[in-house]
């Protein structure tokens, strides 16, 4: 039977160390939420940035162009069956989240999107980058419940073997007909597929299958190597999905850990403590 939650980590090529880097929690309610309880960082930014769709590739985006907030704890993103997604705090009612109950807006960093009864397909679910492995949390050899990304599962973008410093893991959201494309491996189930818009676009892309108990979907994803450069030795920034209007114009969700030294001040979204 499949568990409600599910440890993901890296293993490293020499086999000498395992880390666990997030963790999927399926909702009973429906719906997930995605958690970085691994890493010594508590406060971090969260953003809503701007997203051309129209362009592929790499693109820069402006400080002025994003609506940042600061937070004193860490969040996860939860992704509801309705559309709704959000940040909130890892320990509820520490920061500002949820539904205004007049306008059906979200209080604090949240959009509102495609139910999981009609996913996106046009990038990633939600993704994690990370870098700096050696200060997240071990895992022991055997525990339950893990699922391990190991050097044979590697992909690498827009980087080689020997250039990549970080690791980016990215899961999309399938309905259950797509079992049909799976199989069982002796690691577990995966999914085999070709994305269009993928930097490799005749590439047959391998996943790993999370199970979502009771849910009419499933999550499958794969983890890459990538160059990063960021003032910390060691994060994590956790992407959820964007919303996308006609003009091919969106926004998504950023949560970026520890927090950095941004030239503009960014307001507090920590719930006040009484």
């Amino acid at each position: 039977m499949p568990t409600r939650d599910t440890i993901i980590a890296i293993r490293s090529p020499d086999r000498a160390w395992l880390h666990k880097i997030t963790k999927v929690v399926a909702y009973k309610e429906g719906g997930f939420g995605v958690l970085t309880p691994y890493h010594s960082a508590r406060s971090g930014y969260l953003m809503i940035m701007p997203v051309d769709y129209k362009k592929g590739g790499e693109f820069q985006v402006g400080y002025e162009q994003v609506t940042a907030f600061s937070a004193n704890d860490r969040v996860k993103l939860s992704y509801h069956p309705d559309g709704f997604v959000q940040f909130s705090g890892e320990i509820g009612g520490t920061i500002i989240s949820g539904k205004d109950s007049t306008t059906g807006q979200p209080k604090g960093i949240g959009l509102n999107i495609n139910p999981l009864s009609r996913p996106i397909s046009s990038g990633p679910t939600f993704g994690i980058t990370v870098w700096g492995l050696g200060e997240f949390e071990q895992a022991k050899e055997g525990t339950k419940n893990v699922l391990i990304f190991e050097e044979s599962d590697w992909y690498y973008r827009r980087c080689s073997p020997s250039s990549a410093t970080g690791w980016t893991v990215e899961f999309f959201v399938f309905p259950l007909q797509y079992w049909s494309a799976a199989r069982k491996t002796r690691r577990g189930f995966t999914l085999s597929l070709s994305f269009y818009a993928f930097e490799a676009s005749m590439g047959i892309i391998e996943m790993r299958i999370i199970e979502l108990p009771d849910q009419p979907i499933f999550l499958a994803g794969f983890a890459s190597r990538l160059r990063t450069s960021f003032p910390s030795s060691s994060g994590w920034i956790l992407s959820g999905p964007g919303e996308r209007s006609a003009t091919g114009l969106g926004r998504n969700l950023h949560a970026c850990y520890p927090k950095f030294d941004f030239s503009e001040p960014a307001a507090p979204l920590d719930r006040k403590k009484i």
